[in-house]
Protein backbone atom coordinates (compact mmCIF):
# COMPACT_ATOMS: atom_id res chain seq x y z
CA UNK A 1 0.00 0.00 0.00
CA UNK A 2 1.18 3.91 -0.85
CA UNK A 3 -0.45 6.74 -0.08
CA UNK A 4 0.44 10.00 -2.25
CA UNK A 5 1.35 13.39 -0.63
CA UNK A 6 -2.20 14.52 -1.20
CA UNK A 7 -3.55 11.62 0.33
CA UNK A 8 -4.76 9.03 -1.69
CA UNK A 9 -4.22 5.30 -1.08
CA UNK A 10 -3.09 3.25 -3.78
CA UNK A 11 -3.29 -0.52 -3.20
CA UNK A 12 -1.76 -2.86 -6.38
CA UNK A 13 -1.78 -6.38 -6.87
CA UNK A 14 0.13 -7.19 -9.28
CA UNK A 15 -0.83 -11.40 -9.89
CA UNK A 16 0.70 -13.47 -12.86
CA UNK A 17 -2.37 -13.72 -14.66
CA UNK A 18 -2.13 -12.11 -18.35
CA UNK A 19 -5.26 -11.06 -19.85
CA UNK A 20 -7.69 -8.53 -18.00
CA UNK A 21 -6.98 -5.45 -15.34
CA UNK A 22 -9.12 -4.36 -12.76
CA UNK A 23 -9.59 -1.14 -11.22
CA UNK A 24 -11.55 -0.08 -8.31
CA UNK A 25 -11.67 3.93 -7.40
CA UNK A 26 -13.65 4.00 -3.69
CA UNK A 27 -14.78 6.74 -1.89
CA UNK A 28 -15.10 6.23 2.12
CA UNK A 29 -18.48 7.67 2.30
CA UNK A 30 -21.56 6.25 1.10
CA UNK A 31 -25.67 6.48 1.67
CA UNK A 32 -24.21 7.15 5.94
CA UNK A 33 -23.32 10.01 4.71
CA UNK A 34 -26.70 11.03 3.04
CA UNK A 35 -27.40 14.88 5.59
CA UNK A 36 -31.54 14.01 6.80
CA UNK A 37 -33.93 14.51 4.23
CA UNK A 38 -31.86 13.67 1.51
CA UNK A 39 -31.35 10.11 1.26
CA UNK A 40 -30.32 8.67 -1.75
CA UNK A 41 -27.40 11.59 -1.82
CA UNK A 42 -24.47 9.89 -2.24
CA UNK A 43 -26.42 7.49 -5.39
CA UNK A 44 -27.08 10.49 -7.30
CA UNK A 45 -23.20 11.68 -6.84
CA UNK A 46 -22.17 8.12 -8.06
CA UNK A 47 -24.24 8.73 -11.05
CA UNK A 48 -22.65 12.21 -11.67
CA UNK A 49 -19.24 10.46 -11.90
CA UNK A 50 -20.53 9.33 -15.60
CA UNK A 51 -21.51 12.25 -16.28
CA UNK A 52 -19.26 14.80 -16.60
CA UNK A 53 -16.88 12.65 -18.58
CA UNK A 54 -19.90 11.61 -20.78
CA UNK A 55 -16.79 9.61 -22.68
CA UNK A 56 -15.97 7.62 -19.94
CA UNK A 57 -18.31 4.16 -20.84
CA UNK A 58 -17.65 4.81 -24.32
CA UNK A 59 -14.10 4.72 -24.33
CA UNK A 60 -14.32 1.62 -21.32
CA UNK A 61 -16.29 -0.12 -23.81
CA UNK A 62 -14.01 1.05 -26.87
CA UNK A 63 -10.95 -1.26 -25.13
CA UNK A 64 -13.41 -3.75 -24.60
CA UNK A 65 -13.61 -3.36 -21.28
CA UNK A 66 -16.89 -2.41 -19.03
CA UNK A 67 -17.42 -0.36 -16.08
CA UNK A 68 -19.93 -0.08 -12.99
CA UNK A 69 -20.24 1.56 -9.58
CA UNK A 70 -22.65 0.98 -6.59
CA UNK A 71 -23.71 2.74 -3.91
CA UNK A 72 -23.06 0.99 -0.36
CA UNK A 73 -23.79 2.14 3.29
CA UNK A 74 -19.98 3.26 4.14
CA UNK A 75 -17.90 3.48 0.69
CA UNK A 76 -19.06 4.28 -2.65
CA UNK A 77 -17.32 1.85 -5.04
CA UNK A 78 -16.68 2.43 -9.00
CA UNK A 79 -14.84 -0.63 -10.82
CA UNK A 80 -13.74 -1.39 -14.11
CA UNK A 81 -11.96 -4.20 -15.98
CA UNK A 82 -10.19 -3.60 -19.49
CA UNK A 83 -7.36 -5.59 -21.31
CA UNK A 84 -4.38 -4.98 -19.62
CA UNK A 85 -2.87 -2.43 -22.58
CA UNK A 86 -5.42 0.01 -21.30
CA UNK A 87 -4.99 0.48 -18.19
CA UNK A 88 -2.61 3.64 -18.69
CA UNK A 89 -5.43 5.72 -20.89
CA UNK A 90 -7.96 4.20 -17.93
CA UNK A 91 -6.14 5.74 -15.42
CA UNK A 92 -5.21 8.96 -16.89
CA UNK A 93 -9.50 9.40 -17.52
CA UNK A 94 -10.60 8.41 -13.75
CA UNK A 95 -8.36 11.53 -12.97
CA UNK A 96 -9.40 13.47 -15.34
CA UNK A 97 -13.04 12.47 -13.74
CA UNK A 98 -12.43 13.20 -10.29
CA UNK A 99 -10.78 16.87 -11.63
CA UNK A 100 -13.95 17.83 -13.28
CA UNK A 101 -16.55 16.29 -11.11
CA UNK A 102 -19.19 18.74 -10.59
CA UNK A 103 -22.71 18.68 -10.87
CA UNK A 104 -23.88 18.98 -14.73
CA UNK A 105 -25.89 16.90 -15.65
CA UNK A 106 -27.68 16.93 -12.60
CA UNK A 107 -31.39 17.79 -14.03
CA UNK A 108 -31.12 15.02 -16.22
CA UNK A 109 -29.88 12.26 -14.36
CA UNK A 110 -32.27 12.93 -11.05
CA UNK A 111 -34.94 11.02 -12.82
CA UNK A 112 -33.48 8.70 -14.15
CA UNK A 113 -31.79 8.09 -10.34
CA UNK A 114 -36.24 8.22 -8.82
CA UNK A 115 -36.63 5.43 -11.86
CA UNK A 116 -34.05 3.39 -10.63
CA UNK A 117 -34.93 3.28 -6.98
CA UNK A 118 -38.45 3.16 -7.84
CA UNK A 119 -37.97 -0.42 -9.96
CA UNK A 120 -35.35 -1.77 -7.33
CA UNK A 121 -38.31 -1.59 -4.99
CA UNK A 122 -41.01 -2.94 -7.26
CA UNK A 123 -38.92 -6.00 -8.14
CA UNK A 124 -37.91 -6.69 -4.65
CA UNK A 125 -41.53 -6.26 -2.93
CA UNK A 126 -40.34 -2.65 -1.46
CA UNK A 127 -36.91 -4.16 -0.61
CA UNK A 128 -38.63 -7.36 1.04
CA UNK A 129 -36.48 -8.47 3.78
CA UNK A 130 -33.51 -6.12 4.03
CA UNK A 131 -35.14 -2.84 3.58
CA UNK A 132 -38.10 -2.91 6.13
CA UNK A 133 -35.94 -4.86 8.52
CA UNK A 134 -32.52 -1.78 8.44
CA UNK A 135 -35.43 0.51 9.33
CA UNK A 136 -36.56 -1.57 11.92
CA UNK A 137 -33.77 -2.04 13.64
CA UNK A 138 -31.24 0.69 13.00
CA UNK A 139 -31.97 4.09 12.93
CA UNK A 140 -30.16 6.94 10.81
CA UNK A 141 -27.77 7.18 9.36
CA UNK A 142 -26.97 3.24 10.06
CA UNK A 143 -29.61 1.86 7.68
CA UNK A 144 -28.67 -0.06 5.22
CA UNK A 145 -30.41 0.24 2.59
CA UNK A 146 -28.16 2.78 0.14
CA UNK A 147 -30.55 3.57 -2.63
CA UNK A 148 -32.55 6.56 -1.12
CA UNK A 149 -36.25 7.50 -0.99
CA UNK A 150 -37.46 8.46 -4.46
CA UNK A 151 -39.17 11.59 -2.93
CA UNK A 152 -35.96 12.78 -1.09
CA UNK A 153 -33.61 12.19 -4.80
CA UNK A 154 -35.78 14.47 -6.24
CA UNK A 155 -35.49 17.04 -4.01
CA UNK A 156 -31.83 17.46 -4.57
CA UNK A 157 -29.95 20.47 -5.38
CA UNK A 158 -26.49 21.25 -7.19
CA UNK A 159 -25.65 22.55 -4.27
CA UNK A 160 -26.37 19.73 -2.05
CA UNK A 161 -24.14 17.19 -4.32
CA UNK A 162 -21.94 19.92 -4.47
CA UNK A 163 -21.34 20.08 -0.83
CA UNK A 164 -21.30 15.91 -0.54
CA UNK A 165 -18.71 15.92 -3.10
CA UNK A 166 -16.47 18.94 -1.65
CA UNK A 167 -16.89 16.80 2.19
CA UNK A 168 -16.16 13.29 1.31
CA UNK A 169 -14.21 13.31 -2.41
CA UNK A 170 -11.11 14.34 -1.32
CA UNK A 171 -8.01 12.33 -1.60
CA UNK A 172 -7.68 11.27 1.31
CA UNK A 173 -10.82 9.95 1.46
CA UNK A 174 -10.14 8.15 -1.98
CA UNK A 175 -8.62 4.72 -2.43
CA UNK A 176 -7.16 3.21 -6.11
CA UNK A 177 -6.87 -0.27 -5.88
CA UNK A 178 -5.58 -2.57 -9.41
CA UNK A 179 -5.31 -6.00 -9.67
CA UNK A 180 -4.07 -8.09 -12.63
CA UNK A 181 -1.04 -8.31 -14.90
CA UNK A 182 1.48 -5.06 -14.65
CA UNK A 183 4.49 -3.76 -13.45
CA UNK A 184 4.27 -2.06 -10.33
CA UNK A 185 6.71 0.08 -10.33
CA UNK A 186 5.88 1.52 -13.70
CA UNK A 187 2.33 1.80 -12.81
CA UNK A 188 2.62 3.58 -9.78
CA UNK A 189 4.61 5.99 -11.44
CA UNK A 190 1.71 6.81 -13.64
CA UNK A 191 -0.55 7.35 -10.45
CA UNK A 192 1.52 9.72 -9.08
CA UNK A 193 1.40 11.65 -12.04
CA UNK A 194 -1.87 11.20 -12.86
CA UNK A 195 -3.79 12.09 -9.74
CA UNK A 196 -0.59 14.04 -8.06
CA UNK A 197 -2.99 17.39 -8.82
CA UNK A 198 -6.24 16.19 -8.27
CA UNK A 199 -8.17 19.25 -6.14
CA UNK A 200 -7.89 19.21 -2.24
CA UNK A 201 -11.09 20.21 -0.88
CA UNK A 202 -12.78 21.24 2.73
CA UNK A 203 -15.55 19.80 3.81
CA UNK A 204 -18.69 21.80 4.03
CA UNK A 205 -20.72 22.77 6.57
CA UNK A 206 -23.70 20.19 7.38
CA UNK A 207 -26.96 21.22 5.97
CA UNK A 208 -29.94 19.58 7.71
CA UNK A 209 -33.21 19.07 6.16
CA UNK A 210 -36.92 18.16 6.66
CA UNK A 211 -36.76 14.73 8.29
CA UNK A 212 -37.77 11.54 6.52
CA UNK A 213 -41.11 10.59 5.94
CA UNK A 214 -41.88 7.40 7.76
CA UNK A 215 -41.54 4.18 5.71
CA UNK A 216 -44.49 2.99 4.52
CA UNK A 217 -45.63 -0.44 5.50
CA UNK A 218 -44.05 -3.29 3.41
CA UNK A 219 -46.90 -5.45 1.78
CA UNK A 220 -46.43 -9.26 2.46
CA UNK A 221 -47.57 -12.24 1.42
CA UNK A 222 -49.20 -13.86 4.41
CA UNK A 223 -47.64 -16.76 4.38
CA UNK A 224 -44.16 -15.33 4.54
CA UNK A 225 -42.39 -13.58 7.05
CA UNK A 226 -38.85 -12.21 8.66
CA UNK A 227 -36.97 -12.48 11.79
CA UNK A 228 -33.73 -9.89 11.32
CA UNK A 229 -31.12 -9.67 14.07
CA UNK A 230 -28.35 -6.88 14.31
CA UNK A 231 -24.75 -8.59 14.39
CA UNK A 232 -22.60 -8.38 16.67
CA UNK A 233 -19.68 -5.51 16.35
CA UNK A 234 -16.83 -8.11 17.59
CA UNK A 235 -15.13 -9.05 14.33
CA UNK A 236 -14.52 -12.16 15.69
CA UNK A 237 -18.13 -12.35 16.97
CA UNK A 238 -19.54 -11.57 13.46
CA UNK A 239 -17.83 -14.38 11.35
CA UNK A 240 -19.07 -16.97 14.21
CA UNK A 241 -22.54 -15.41 13.50
CA UNK A 242 -21.45 -15.89 9.78
CA UNK A 243 -20.50 -19.73 10.27
CA UNK A 244 -23.58 -20.47 12.52
CA UNK A 245 -25.85 -19.11 9.07
CA UNK A 246 -23.92 -21.78 7.66
CA UNK A 247 -24.62 -24.19 9.33
CA UNK A 248 -28.41 -22.93 9.70
CA UNK A 249 -28.31 -22.97 5.96
CA UNK A 250 -26.50 -26.35 5.42
CA UNK A 251 -28.12 -28.66 7.50
CA UNK A 252 -30.50 -27.57 10.30
CA UNK A 253 -32.82 -25.82 8.14
CA UNK A 254 -33.21 -28.41 5.45
CA UNK A 255 -33.56 -31.22 8.26
CA UNK A 256 -36.25 -29.02 10.00
CA UNK A 257 -38.28 -28.60 6.53
CA UNK A 258 -38.41 -32.24 6.06
CA UNK A 259 -39.72 -32.52 9.43
CA UNK A 260 -42.91 -31.29 8.21
CA UNK A 261 -43.43 -28.86 11.28
CA UNK A 262 -44.48 -25.00 10.34
CA UNK A 263 -41.93 -24.28 8.25
CA UNK A 264 -42.51 -25.06 4.31
CA UNK A 265 -39.43 -23.12 3.19
CA UNK A 266 -36.14 -20.83 4.79
CA UNK A 267 -33.02 -19.38 4.75
CA UNK A 268 -30.61 -17.62 6.57
CA UNK A 269 -28.20 -15.24 5.55
CA UNK A 270 -25.94 -12.76 7.78
CA UNK A 271 -24.93 -8.75 5.94
CA UNK A 272 -26.88 -7.07 4.83
CA UNK A 273 -28.63 -8.62 1.54
CA UNK A 274 -26.75 -11.80 2.14
CA UNK A 275 -23.07 -10.40 1.80
CA UNK A 276 -21.32 -10.25 5.33
CA UNK A 277 -18.32 -8.48 6.05
CA UNK A 278 -18.99 -5.71 3.26
CA UNK A 279 -20.06 -2.80 6.27
CA UNK A 280 -18.77 -1.60 8.97
CA UNK A 281 -20.91 -2.79 12.56
CA UNK A 282 -24.30 -2.31 12.99
CA UNK A 283 -25.02 -4.92 10.15
CA UNK A 284 -27.62 -7.19 9.76
CA UNK A 285 -28.62 -11.01 9.71
CA UNK A 286 -31.90 -12.10 8.40
CA UNK A 287 -33.85 -15.50 8.28
CA UNK A 288 -36.73 -15.75 5.87
CA UNK A 289 -39.80 -18.00 6.22
CA UNK A 290 -41.97 -19.23 4.32
CA UNK A 291 -44.93 -20.92 6.57
CA UNK A 292 -46.75 -24.06 6.00
CA UNK A 293 -50.68 -24.01 5.62
CA UNK A 294 -52.52 -23.73 9.07
CA UNK A 295 -48.95 -22.75 10.88
CA UNK A 296 -48.88 -19.81 12.90
CA UNK A 297 -46.22 -16.82 12.58
CA UNK A 298 -45.41 -17.74 16.02
CA UNK A 299 -45.17 -21.49 15.24
CA UNK A 300 -42.72 -20.72 12.35
CA UNK A 301 -40.46 -18.27 14.02
CA UNK A 302 -39.97 -20.40 17.19
CA UNK A 303 -39.55 -23.46 15.44
CA UNK A 304 -36.22 -21.70 13.25
CA UNK A 305 -35.31 -20.11 16.72
CA UNK A 306 -35.22 -23.51 18.65
CA UNK A 307 -32.73 -24.94 15.96
CA UNK A 308 -30.34 -21.81 17.30
CA UNK A 309 -31.82 -22.83 20.71
CA UNK A 310 -30.48 -26.17 20.07
CA UNK A 311 -27.01 -25.03 18.90
CA UNK A 312 -26.37 -22.88 21.82
CA UNK A 313 -26.92 -25.39 24.39
CA UNK A 314 -24.80 -28.10 22.39
CA UNK A 315 -22.89 -26.58 19.91
CA UNK A 316 -22.48 -27.77 16.03
CA UNK A 317 -21.80 -30.91 15.02
CA UNK A 318 -18.02 -31.60 13.82
CA UNK A 319 -19.36 -32.64 10.44
CA UNK A 320 -21.49 -29.85 9.93
CA UNK A 321 -18.86 -26.75 11.52
CA UNK A 322 -16.32 -28.21 9.45
CA UNK A 323 -18.48 -28.70 6.02
CA UNK A 324 -19.43 -24.66 6.62
CA UNK A 325 -15.97 -23.54 7.27
CA UNK A 326 -15.26 -25.01 4.15
CA UNK A 327 -17.77 -23.65 1.92
CA UNK A 328 -16.76 -20.29 3.00
CA UNK A 329 -13.50 -20.92 2.18
CA UNK A 330 -14.30 -22.49 -1.04
CA UNK A 331 -16.25 -19.35 -2.34
CA UNK A 332 -13.83 -16.78 -0.98
CA UNK A 333 -11.19 -18.69 -2.80
CA UNK A 334 -13.30 -18.92 -6.06
CA UNK A 335 -14.34 -15.07 -5.25
CA UNK A 336 -10.33 -14.59 -5.77
CA UNK A 337 -10.24 -16.20 -9.14
CA UNK A 338 -11.81 -13.39 -10.59
CA UNK A 339 -9.82 -10.11 -11.44
CA UNK A 340 -12.81 -7.66 -10.85
CA UNK A 341 -14.80 -9.74 -7.85
CA UNK A 342 -10.67 -10.00 -6.50
CA UNK A 343 -9.92 -5.92 -6.58
CA UNK A 344 -13.78 -4.93 -5.49
CA UNK A 345 -12.72 -7.65 -2.12
CA UNK A 346 -9.60 -6.01 -1.53
CA UNK A 347 -10.75 -2.43 -2.34
CA UNK A 348 -13.44 -2.98 0.35
CA UNK A 349 -10.72 -4.45 2.76
CA UNK A 350 -8.86 -1.63 2.48
CA UNK A 351 -11.25 0.83 3.32
CA UNK A 352 -13.61 -1.08 6.13
CA UNK A 353 -10.35 -2.58 7.75
CA UNK A 354 -11.20 -6.31 7.59
CA UNK A 355 -8.77 -8.89 7.72
CA UNK A 356 -8.25 -11.56 5.20
CA UNK A 357 -10.90 -14.37 5.78
CA UNK A 358 -8.82 -17.72 6.12
CA UNK A 359 -7.19 -16.12 8.80
CA UNK A 360 -10.13 -15.15 10.79
CA UNK A 361 -11.97 -18.67 10.11
CA UNK A 362 -8.82 -20.01 11.55
CA UNK A 363 -8.86 -18.06 14.83
CA UNK A 364 -12.88 -19.83 15.45
CA UNK A 365 -14.15 -23.04 16.85
CA UNK A 366 -17.47 -24.68 17.31
CA UNK A 367 -17.91 -22.97 21.17
CA UNK A 368 -17.48 -19.77 19.18
CA UNK A 369 -20.19 -20.63 17.44
CA UNK A 370 -22.14 -22.18 19.98
CA UNK A 371 -21.73 -18.60 22.00
CA UNK A 372 -22.76 -16.68 18.62
CA UNK A 373 -26.26 -18.98 18.63
CA UNK A 374 -26.62 -17.98 22.37
CA UNK A 375 -26.13 -14.60 21.70
CA UNK A 376 -27.95 -14.02 18.51
CA UNK A 377 -31.27 -11.46 19.08
CA UNK A 378 -29.05 -9.98 21.78
CA UNK A 379 -28.28 -6.51 19.92
CA UNK A 380 -31.50 -5.92 18.70
CA UNK A 381 -34.05 -8.31 17.25
CA UNK A 382 -37.12 -7.57 15.01
CA UNK A 383 -40.34 -10.07 12.98
CA UNK A 384 -42.08 -8.85 10.19
CA UNK A 385 -44.88 -11.04 8.96
CA UNK A 386 -47.42 -11.14 6.61
CA UNK A 387 -50.20 -12.48 9.32
CA UNK A 388 -49.40 -10.32 12.23
CA UNK A 389 -46.84 -7.04 10.63
CA UNK A 390 -43.77 -6.02 12.71
CA UNK A 391 -42.97 -7.60 15.89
Amino acid sequence: MTRLPNGLTVLLDPAARPGLTAVALTVAAGSGADPPGRHGLAHVVEHLMFQRESAFADRVEGWGGSSNATTHRDLTLFHTVLPDEALPGLLALEARRLRELGTDGLAAELPVVVEEIRGILARTRGGFPWRPLSRALLSRPDWLDPYGEPAEVAEVTAADCQAFITTHYRPENLTLTISGSFDADRILALIEAEFADLPTRSPATPTTFAAEPTPAAIPLAPDQLAIGYVLPADPAEYLATVLLAAILTGSRIPALVRSGGPVLAATFETGYQGRFLEHHAPDLAAGRIRRRPGATAAEAVAALEAEVHRIAVSGPEAAEYHRAVNRLLLNHHQEQDHVLSRVRHLARRQVLGTAPLPGSLAGLSPDAVRAAAAALGGHGRTVLSGEEGPS
